[in-house]
């Protein structure tokens, strides 16, 4: 007979409305925040998540530089996913999907948008979802 396979604990850490609110001492905490439950849940079944509006509406130091210091942290965090909140379009379209998620120096995770479509159509311009393996489990 089959056997049941053994359970997974799965950590989703979420969080939301960043706002590119980086400053020494909240910056510190969040990621502290952040180490501390991959260390109490495991680094390898943990995803790190965004419901979106990582950037826009920042502080003077990330919204000065387009918020590539905000981008740089979230990277450093090694966010996997992201909704886009409208935040991510206060530059508009081009400006998100030629410059914040166009690879290199910029945002390293997955920008997914379930309802953002191209123009007077039904086609997406983002990926609608995303499939990770998180301790041999398909999220």
């Amino acid at each position: 007979p089959a056997h049941a396979a053994e359970a997974v604990t799965i950590n989703l850490i979420n969080f939301n409305d960043f706002h590119g609110r980086i400053a020494d001492k909240t910056t510190v905490q969040f990621a502290g925040t952040i180490e501390r439950a991959r260390a109490e849940y495991g680094d390898a079944n943990s995803l790190l998540l965004s419901a979106g509006d990582n950037i826009g509406a920042s502080l003077f130091a990330s919204a000065t530089q387009a918020d590539q210091p905000t981008i740089d942290v979230l990277n450093a965090l090694e966010v996997e996913a992201s909704a886009v909140g409208n935040h991510e379009f206060d530059k508009g379209w081009p400006d998100l999907r030629d410059r914040v998620i166009a690879g290199g120096s910029n945002a390293r995770w997955d920008y997914l948008g379930a309802n953002v479509y191209k123009a007077g159509t039904s086609t997406p311009v983002l990926p609608e979802y995303a499939l990770y393996t998180v301790d041999g489990v398909t999220v």
